[in-house]
Parts: structure tokens; C-alpha cells; sequence
């Protein structure tokens, strides 16, 4: 039996003697531990000279809820609600409150109420009820179009939950919000108009178009009660100029509350800070410039903090071996969260909520997510250290912070309760060890840590960068005080903060130094610039997302790569031949199917080389979309004599997200290409790869190369080839 610091707090030596693949059951009690927080059980067997470790279960020690969930809660959620209820069973354990209904409720959603014309179904009513029967409040949502109530007119039925992103006719759209929002009234009390609705496969109309919608919704809404409250979009961070072209049109101009992503990502909580106030300053200009005269809240509607599991040894066919995955981090997830949350907190943000609570399916992603739970439903690390902030920051109202920086990065954050007492959430620079004596005011004082075991506080302690509560009945400013004089001692000096952190600018790309590809060189009169101008479908510009034409990913003119330098290219040592699209009828590039954001676009493109010709290997200059890992597609050398090889397009072996820089296991050479037709209207860098494959049928001809995708969320694209 384990705790959270990998501390063994029992143990049972077993005698095994099994043959080869014989299979037992072994059966043993743990006393209950005397402490909260996560745990789990673990199985050692020795060997010849090593030892195998799997953590076979795991669990969380809490005290049952006393009372209802809080509506002032900052701490919102996003459970699943299927299942009979057993998460929201196990969600309602823990003491959770507010949900959200996106993807894991969805009962309001227009295409679970209305899929079809006529009578509302209310399909997914019950999972609103097993909600609030366990006084959970909602915060509904108003987004997606049903096929038959698409601008324009009816597209074909769609197996999608939220129908398309297509904008909906509006006096179809303005009866939708009608009839939900009367319907829920006497239970749902705030709505959501949309959700990111400059991401296009959530929405692929223009800002103006959105900026409409939300004007219809806000009106309807105010004219069906008053005292409800309407909110928009959950807007991402990065789509800056988007939004200020929303923002301009009106869609802010009547709202009661804005809503943003932002989470608490894997960040110093410095570069973090650093990051969410230039995001907060953004929307709070905007809101001055275009939203209503008097100020409005900015929640907070999704986001979380990314780690691994909490549980060593899992085995899948999809993950690599244990020593090739990127080391569990699943503590470090839970103090990231806590200290992410604690400056959303600071920064005016009065609710977030955390995405996700979910099962997770195996596979890739069930390493390394988002989630509270591991692949068991058991809670992770940052589960607990969430349940235990709420316990101790409910009802609390945060009213400032004492930062000393030469001190470790000394942190505290201030919280006054309703009982007149100070709450204080204090922590240490990453990697910091501080010795703190503070003389505090009289009266009770109590320690409580990450998981939420409480301890009585002494006036000498070590500090580091977990972070940890102080309970104090003296008032804030006495306390202030107290932490403003504290000695502190710097036993250890916490890690140097990120480059990043005080960059300002376009940093550097996000590509190490690598060697080029030798092949070109060694044969340069050999090498081949295979003409893709016939099978080219989209160009590097995109004046108008989701109609499935233009350019790049179909996502609109702030997210293609209308900046790529053409002509004659040298990429990796690769001579390439990139194509003017103003040549070729404004077609430079093959985009492919992708679930996401080019679903109507083709699975596989044949391009024949004019005359058939022996290589020795090929190199593809390529991307991809919305790229997730795994295979994403894959090109099919066809030769002469009738066989094909096929060569696979994974990621992060041969391609990666264009989004995204060098990866460590990747085969391929990221290029870096700069943008500044960007949504945020700063410049960034995005990422191609050149990816080299070694023909093994040298002497045989090649006659043709088909590029096919594998018809998932990823959209490959293909923008050069080039033989040697």
C-alpha cells in the first residue's frame, strides 16, 4: 500500500511459484489509511537481476459532503453524465458542484432537443436530472445546428452529437433558445451562447455571423426572465483578431457575463501568470472598447492541466515501453492545478471549470491527458488536491497575495473567510526548499496540506513548491503582516525560470540543430521534383472557413499558411518545389480527409509520375491539421511491375502537427515557417516536416505515389514531394 509521496505503508511478502503461463488469484486486505488524499496498491516481483513494478489499483480516502454543493463556488466541472449516473454518483461523493453541459452533459444542446423539425424531443433530459437531483447547478449550453436547420438550407442528417457547425438559419435559431431556455428556466439559471466559436469544427461561420447569434440569444433570454444570465462563447485565447471582429459586430454588447478557456497549464506559475493576464487584458480591452458600459465578470467555461497517469506498468499495444514514455508526472499535475487555479483566483476569474471527468479509452491517449481519473475511474493526484482546495477555499474571497521574490519565489495567496479568519495558500518556487518562521497572530492556527490533512501550524516550517493551506483566525491584515516579516531561509534555490517567462516577441523556433538528409547531395543530378499540380486541390490561402474550398485546413484566413515561401525550396538538405498557386489556378497543396475540419474533402489522391523511373528513396514535405498521434494516413508506391509498398504517415515518426515543434521521437526534420496572418495578430512559428522513406525495390520503376488519409480527426496535407 502506497500514498501520494510513494511512501509503503504496508506491505505483504507473497511466496509465488507459478509455471510459464499459468494465472492465480491472490487476495489481501489493507487496513483504511489514517489520511486523505490517493492511494494505491503495487505489486513487486524480483527477478534475475530485475524487478517488475505495477501499480494494480488505486483509490481516494475522503470524508462524505455535509451539505449541498455552493453556488458561489469557483469550482466548476465537466462530469460525464451517462453511465446510469455513476460518475455524477462518485462526482456528488467528492463534493462537486457546478456542471457545465458540453460534451459531457449535452442535454441542451439543439441537436439532442430538436434532431428533428417540429416537436422537441428533450432527448437527453434525464442526464439534466440526475444533476440536479444531487443539487448540482448547471450551466447550460446553446450551440450546434441540426441538419435541417442549417442558413441556407437542410444538409444531410449527420450522426454527429451537435449536428454541424454550420450557422443556423436565425428565427430558427431564436426559437431554439425560446423553447430551452422556457423550458429550464425554473432550474437553469446562466447560458452559454456557443462554445469557441472561432475553432471551426465548432463553428465555420464568420464572426459577424456568430456576433448575430449571440445578439438573438442574449435578447431572448433577457425578454423570457431578466434576472438570467447570458454569457458567451467560451472563446479561446489565441483567436485574438477573430474576436475582435466578433466583438465589433455587437456579439459583446449586451451580455451579462464572458466566458474563456483558460486552464492551469504545466507552466512555472510565473510564465503562467505572465501568460493569462496577457489573455485577461485582451478580452478586458475589448470589453471596454465594444461590450456593455458598465463591467461584466469573465468566467472561465473549460480548461485543465495535462499529466500522466498516476499508475506504472500499464501495458497496451498502442504505448511504446515503460522506459521510452515520458516520466509520470501526475504529482507535479497536482500542484500545477492548484497553483493554476489559485491565479485564475487572482486574476479576477470567480468560476472555472475543469475539463474533464471522463473514462478514458485505450489507446495513446490513455497515457497522458486531462483528465481526473486514470484509465481505473480511480481519482488521480490533481483529483484530490481539487477536492481539498474546494474545501478550503469555499466561500473564502480572495483579497491579494504577498509575493517575495529573492526569497525562493516566495508566494502567498489571501483568502478572508465568512467566519472573519484568513485562509493562506503559499508555496515555494519550483525546485525551492525554504525554512519559514512567521510569528502569527493569536488565535488558531492550522496547517493543511495538498490532499487536505490537517495538522496543527508551528511558527517553523519547510516550504516547497507544493502548495499548502494555513488556517488562521486572526483578519487578513494582521496576517499580511505576519508574512510580509517572516524569515525566510532559502535552503534550496528554486530552478530558473524560463527564457519565456520575460520574452516579449517572436522567440526563436522551436527546432533543434539536426543533420540534413545526405542522399540529395550525394546524387544531386538525380534527384526528382514529382509534379503534384494536377492532383492539388486547396491553396496555401483560405478566405473563407468550413465551405470546403480555398486553402490549407478549410479553418479560415487567420489560420492557413498563406505566407509559405514558394518556388525552389531547399528544406533538410532537400531540394523541393514548392508551388505558386497564381500558376496553377490557385491550387498549391493536396488536402485530405479529416473528421475534424475536411470532411468533405478526398481520402486519397493518385499523383503518376509522367514517366516511371527507379529511386532510391523519396522525401515528403507534409503536415497535418489537427494532428494527434498514431497513424494519420500513409502514400502507396505503386511500381511497374504491378506492386505497391505502402509507406505509413504516423505521428510523431514521420509528420506532426503544424501547430506544433520538434518532438523528440520524431523521425522527421521540422521546418519552420513564420506566420503572422495569425488569429492573435502576433507573429508565431508553424511547422512542417520532411520526412525521408528508403525504397526497398530500387530497380524496380515507380509509376505513381497515392496519398490517402486514414480518414480520422488529423488532416494530413501534402505540399511537396521529391525523389532521389
Amino acid at each position: 500500500l502506497v500514498d501520494i509521496r510513494g511512501r509503503v505503508l504496508a506491505s505483504y511478502p507473497v511466496p509465488v511459484d507459478f509455471a510459464p503461463e499459468q494465472e492465480g488469484e491472490l487476495s489481501l486486505a489493507f487496513a483504511p489509511p489514517d489520511a486523505l488524499g490517493v492511494f494505491k496498491v503495487a505489486v513487486t516481483v524480483p527477478g534475475a537481476g530485475r524487478e517488475w513494478v505495477r501499480d494494480v489499483t488505486s483509490f481516494a480516502v475522503w470524508p462524505k459532503p455535509t451539505g449541498a454543493p455552493r453556488r458561489d463556488s469557483f469550482f466548476g466541472n465537466h462530469v460525464n453524465s451517462w453511465y446510469g449516473g455513476k460518475m455524477l454518483d462518485q462526482a456528488a461523493r467528492l463534493g462537486l458542484g457546478w456542471m457545465r453541459n458540453h460534451d459531457m452533459l449535452q442535454a441542451t444542446w439543439w441537436n439532442r432537443v430538436q434532431p428533428e423539425p417540429g416537436e422537441p424531443k428533450w432527448t437527453l433530459d434525464g442526464c439534466l436530472v440526475d444533476c440536479l437531483a444531487r443539487k448540482m447547478p448547471v450551466l447550460g449550453g446553446l450551440t450546434g445546428t441540426p441538419y435541417w436547420a442549417v442558413k441556407g438550407g437542410p444538409k444531410p442528417r449527420t450522426r454527429s452529437a451537435r449536428g454541424y457547425s454550420s450557422p443556423p438559419d436565425p428565427k430558427l435559431w431564436r426559437e431554439y433558445v425560446r423553447l430551452t431556455v422556457t423550458r429550464h428556466r425554473g432550474t437553469i439559471r446562466h447560458w452559454e451562447i456557443w462554445n469557441e466559436p472561432a475553432v471551426s469544427m465548432f463553428f465555420n461561420g464568420s464572426p459577424e455571423e456568430h456576433a448575430e447569434l449571440v445578439r438573438i440569444a442574449v435578447a431572448e433570454i433577457h425578454r423570457i426572465d431578466p434576472k438570467l444570465v447570458a454569457m458567451a462563447s467560451g472563446y479561446t485565447s489565441v483567436a485574438w483578431r477573430w474576436q475582435e471582429a466578433a466583438a465589433k459586430a455587437g456579439a459583446w454588447r449586451d451580455l451579462d457575463v464572458l466566458s474563456i478557456h483558460y486552464g492551469a497549464p504545466d507552466l512555472p506559475p510565473e510564465e503562467n501568470e505572465r501568460k493569462l493576464q496577457e489573455v485577461l487584458a485582451h478580452f478586458r480591452g475589448l470589453l471596454k472598447q465594444y461590450g456593455p458600459d458598465h463591467d461584466i465578470p469573465i468566467w472561465s467555461t473549460e480548461g485543465g492541466t495535462g499529466d500522466t497517469i498516476w499508475l506504472r506498468g500499464v501495458e497496451l499495444p498502442e504505448l511504446p515501453p515503460e522506459h521510452l514514455r515520458p516520466k509520470i508526472n501526475s504529482w507535479r499535475g497536482a500542484r500545477r492545478l492548484v497553483q493554476g487555479e489559485a491565479i485564475l483566483m487572482a486574476n479576477g476569474i470567480p468560476k472555472h471549470f475543469y475539463y474533464f471527468q471522463n473514462p478514458i479509452r485505450k489507446g495513446v491517449q490513455t497515457y497522458q491527458n486531462t483528465s481526473m481519473f486514470d484509465y481505473n475511474l480511480a481519482p488521480r493526484p490533481k483529483a484530490m488536491a481539487r477536492v481539498a482546495m474546494q474545501r478550503e477555499l469555499d466561500g473564502a474571497r480572495w483579497v491579494g497575495q504577498v509575493r517575495r521574490p529573492a526569497d525562493g519565489r516566495f508566494w502567498a495567496h489571501l483568502f478572508t473567510r465568512e467566519d472573519g479568519g484568513t485562509t493562506v495558500l503559499w508555496w515555494a518556487g519550483d525546485g525551492a526548499r525554504l525554512a519559514v518562521r512567521v510569528e502569527w497572530p493569536k488565535g488558531a492556527a492550522q496547517a493543511v496540506d495538498l490532499m487536505g490533512n490537517v495538522r496543527p501550524a508551528k511558527p517553523a516550517c519547510q516550504l516547497t513548491d507544493e502548495p499548502a493551506y494555513l488556517r488562521l483566525a486572526a483578519p487578513v491584515a494582521a496576517v499580511r503582516a505576519a508574512l510580509t516579516t517572516a524569515e525566510i531561509t532559502v535552503g534550496r534555490a528554486p530552478e530558473l525560470l524560463p527564457e519565456a517567462a520575460v520574452a516579449s516577441g517572436l522567440d526563436k523556433p522551436d527546432v533543434p540543430p539536426l543533420p540534413d538528409f545526405v542522399a540529395p547531395g550525394e546524387n544531386p543530378a538525380g534527384v526528382l521534383a514529382v509534379d503534384l499540380r494536377k492532383a492539388c486541390n486547396m491553396g496555401f490561402a483560405d478566405p473563407k472557413g468550413g465551405d470546403g474550398k480555398g486553402g490549407w485546413a478549410d479553418e479560415g484566413p487567420m489560420n492557413d499558411l498563406r505566407e509559405m515561401p514558394l518556388g525552389k525550396r531547399t528544406f533538410a538538405g532537400v531540394p523541393f518545389q514548392i508551388i505558386d498557386p497564381q500558376t496553377n489556378q490557385g491550387k498549391s497543396v493536396v488536402t485530405l480527409r479529416g473528421r475534424g475540419v475536411t470532411p468533405g474533402l478526398p481520402e486519397k489522391v493518385r499523383i503518376p509520375l509522367p514517366k516511371a523511373r527507379a529511386v532510391r528513396c523519396f522525401y515528403f514535405l507534409h503536415a497535418a491539421a489537427w494532428g494527434t498521434p498514431g497513424k494519420i494516413g500513409s502514400y502507396v508506391v505503386h511500381y511497374a511491375d504491378g506492386t505497391t509498398t505502402e509507406i505509413a504517415n504516423r505521428i510523431p515518426e514521420t509528420n506532426g502537427n503544424w501547430w506544433t515543434g520538434h518532438n523528440p521521437k520524431e523521425q522527421s526534420h521540422p521546418v519552420p515557417i513564420r506566420v503572422t496572418n495569425t488569429l492573435s495578430g502576433k507573429p508565431v512559428w508553424r511547422y512542417l516536416r520532411v520526412s525521408e522513406w528508403q525504397n526497398p525495390k530500387r530497380a524496380v520503376p515507380v509509376t505513381a505515389i497515392e496519398a490517402t488519409s486514414a480518414g480520422g480527426r488529423s488532416t494530413p496535407i501534402l505540399i511537396a514531394i521529391t525523389g532521389v
